[in-house]
């Protein structure tokens, strides 16, 4: 009996014992079935954390390149605006330039315009005023006519002067001898103009002098420099023209022998004849056929 109980209680015991041992086994299974879900879930919230925090690194990057995005966009929006703003500026300042210099090509060209109709009007007068020449009617008396207009008068034009080439004119008398007249004065004289001064009879010619050398259209003769005295010595007095060769204009006449002389009225050319009925008076043929052909010496 007391081994029986002994044996009951070795067996409760021993049954107690792999109970608390099951137990216990089922303990430290819980225990550890229960660290293993906590793990689990921990190791969810890191990643979920990790997770979030990349995407909240993810989300900051974005906004952060959104906001560099935006502020370039911005910034060239403002650079777009700005040359659009510059573009309209230099167009109104290059409309404004051109208007203002088509305002001053249009005033350049009106005053050029009026400056060329003034100077045409004043040219026209200047014409007008040079083509009055000095003439003298079959009496003697002086008179200007304008060649361009056809007018004439017997008084001189306001603000014309006669050149020094219009005033000495050659003529011819009935004989044939040329002789020069001064249409202001009325003086005569049988030899050209000073070609310098003209005013006074030519009293040298030049023979190597280049001042009024030309051709004479009529002739096709050289044209001979001609100076009075004075202007002989006023032209004549350097080095280049002191060797001028020259002659007088007492030249022209014909060439005497002993006993001859020249007519007495052109004095030019070589007497020829004497008239016993005007006290012995020496003509050349040409003048004493004028002189006696009519009248009470015919």
């Amino acid at each position: 009996f007391f081994k029986g109980r002994c044996d009951a209680r070795r067996v409760r015991s021993v049954a107690t014992e792999r109970a608390f041992q099951r137990v216990t086994a089922a303990t430290r299974l819980q225990r550890r079935w229960l660290a293993f879900r906590a793990r689990r879930r921990f190791l969810k919230y890191v990643e979920a954390r990790r997770v979030e925090e990349a995407r909240r690194r993810e989300d900051r990057r974005r906004d952060a390149a959104a906001r560099i995005l935006q502020r370039a966009g911005r910034r060239c929006l403002f650079r777009l605006l700005l040359d659009r703003k510059f573009d309209a500026a230099f167009r109104r300042l290059e409309r404004e330039r051109d208007h203002r210099r088509y305002v001053e090509d249009a005033r350049r060209e009106r005053n050029d315009a009026e400056r060329a109709t003034d100077e045409a009007v004043e040219t026209l007068e200047l014409v007008k005023l040079g083509a009055w020449k000095l003439g003298s009617d079959a009496e003697g008396q002086n008179y200007y006519y304008n060649w361009l207009t056809g007018d004439s008068s017997y008084e001189r034009p306001d603000g014309w002067e006669p050149s020094d080439e219009d005033i000495w004119i050659k003529n011819v008398d009935r004989r044939g001898n040329q002789f020069y007249y001064n249409q202001l004065t009325g003086e005569s004289a049988w030899f050209p103009p000073c070609s310098r001064c003209h005013k006074v009879e030519a009293t040298k010619v030049c023979l190597d002098c280049g001042i009024g050398i030309g051709v004479d259209p009529p002739t096709k003769k050289i044209k001979e420099s001609v100076f009075c005295d004075d202007c002989f010595a006023a032209t004549h007095d350097d080095v280049l023209t002191t060797t001028h060769r020259w002659r007088g204009a007492d030249a022209q006449k014909d060439a005497l022998d002993s006993g001859e002389r020249h007519c007495l009225v052109c004095e030019t050319r070589k007497a020829t004849l004497v008239c016993t009925a005007c006290r012995r008076d020496a003509y050349c043929q040409p003048c004493f056929d004028d002189t006696h052909a009519v009248g009470h010496l015919a």
